[in-house]
């Protein structure tokens, strides 16, 4: 890959990543991160009886300006999930930065694509080996 052409990043959110991306890609290229991954990220530093609400909310108001009043909300009961939901804010929406259109959002946003496709490769992977295994002990 040519780390000079322009690219748009999809990831998870983790810091290394991030990293790898710079280092290796430069800085100026834009990062999108996946917005449920943010969501399941604030929620797992939430008492279970909280989590669905702030999931809902997450999921309904998907605007800067209604999530950094989520987080000064969370900042009372739960300074990690605050946190957690602060960092990176900016970059859960690139997308709409960049002028991408809405149509594109829903799969852009997300790591979906990426993780289906793993996913799908992996169940059939397993298959195989637990197959030639049998076959293989068998013989």
């Amino acid at each position: 890959m040519d780390p000079k052409a322009k690219r748009l990043f999809v990831i998870d959110g983790a810091k290394a990543l991030r990293a790898a991306i710079n280092k290796v890609f430069g800085a100026q290229h834009p990062v999108q991160r996946c917005r449920n991954h943010k969501i399941e990220n604030v929620c797992q530093r939430l008492p279970e009886e909280e989590k669905a609400q702030v999931k809902a909310a997450m999921r309904a108001s998907y605007g800067m300006a209604r999530l950094r009043k989520l987080a000064d909300w969370l900042e009372q009961e739960s300074p990690a999930a605050a946190n957690s939901l602060r960092e990176g804010l900016e970059e859960c929406f690139t997308l709409n930065r960049l002028g991408i259109p809405p149509s594109l959002h829903r799969c852009l946003a997300i790591t979906n694509l990426i993780e289906s496709s793993q996913s799908g490769v992996r169940t059939r992977t397993r298959r195989v080996c637990r197959s030639m295994l049998a076959w293989w002990s068998a013989g």
